[in-house]
């Protein structure tokens, strides 16, 4: 039997030949004509060998080998369909399942709170989960599959051909210090001011520099940093308490401002712009469900912007 010719047209032509012994039948049932599902039937018993369907008086019999096949071939063919079956549209209202976030306490503060209610309203049966995330996008966890979608913060410009990415939301730096401190009179922070003054810092993966002292140090300058931090959120509460001055996102600083009467003002040099992203593997890239997972993030971020 040279199984390599057999395809997949050849084997419903089969199947429609055992199941109405008839090959005018069978053409009707494919929508061939009669001559072609004829010159199917010569294929077929040629590779296997057997007439397959023989005449008896002025109707057409199975031969045993023939019987023996049609089960087996059934069942074939109707797992071949379940395998290339178009997969069915994604309904939010009825699904069950579970999805894993990955975020930067930053990103999730700016985009998670509405996505959760969205997710509450249009799908209740979709139990959102959300992993930490550091300073930089840990691409193990997407590769193994265990966060269905990361949301990172940062220049994200360069990733392996196996992931996919979003821009969410533009981002951008200010300057925080408390209410009335004794360097900030204006709505710009001067530069000589901002040497002068002792920092903090937002370092998720640890360490004491980030990108504004890449940009000091492209102009030969450097900052006093005097403390280090891993989380957003916890360094507005240290600067309303102290003469520190944060650079930090914008949109996180005008969130805790009148929270904790901190000022935001301008930076005294031009940062480099960032964005919140969303990204996801080419594994999930597909599915109906991670579609429809990414469709509302991009809807909220739309919203938030």
């Amino acid at each position: 039997m040279n199984t390599p010719n057999i395809d997949y047209h050849l084997l419903r032509c089969f199947d429609a030949l055992l199941r109405d012994k008839s090959v005018s039948k069978a053409a009707r049932r494919v929508g061939l004509s009669q001559p072609a599902m004829s010159h199917a039937l010569a294929r077929l018993r040629e590779m296997l060998g057997d007439p397959l369907l023989v005449r008896a008086g002025r109707e057409m019999m199975l031969t045993p080998r023939a019987e023996e096949l049609a089960e087996p071939l059934r069942l074939a063919l109707e797992g071949l369909e379940r395998v290339m079956r178009t997969e069915p549209e994604f309904d939010p209202a009825e699904a069950r399942m579970r999805f894993v976030v990955q975020a930067s306490d930053g990103a999730a503060l700016s985009l998670l709170p509405a996505v959760v209610a969205e997710v509450q309203r249009l799908a209740p049966g979709v139990e959102p989960s959300v992993r930490s995330l550091g300073e930089n996008l840990c691409l193990e966890p997407l590769d193994k599959g265990e966060v269905d979608v990361a949301l990172a913060m940062g220049r994200i410009d360069r990733l392996p051909d196996r992931l996919y990415r979003t821009l969410l939301l533009p981002e951008r730096f200010c300057c925080v210090v408390r209410a009335n401190h004794p360097e900030v009179r204006g709505e710009r922070l001067e530069l000589d001011a901002y040497l002068r003054m002792r920092h903090l810092v937002v370092t998720p993966a640890g360490g004491w520099t980030g990108a504004v002292d890449e940009v000091l140090a492209q102009h030969g300058l450097e900052r006093q940093i005097a403390m280090s931090v891993p989380h957003f959120l916890v360094a507005p509460a240290l600067v309303a308490k102290s003469d520190m001055v944060l650079t930090t996102v914008e949109r996180i600083a005008l969130k805790y401002a009148g929270v904790y009467g901190l000022k935001v003002v301008a930076p005294p040099l031009e940062l480099p712009e960032f964005w919140t992203a969303l990204v996801w593997h080419e594994r999930t890239h597909q599915g109906a469900a991670y579609r429809w997972l990414r469709g509302l993030f991009a809807s909220v971020a739309k919203q938030v912007r």
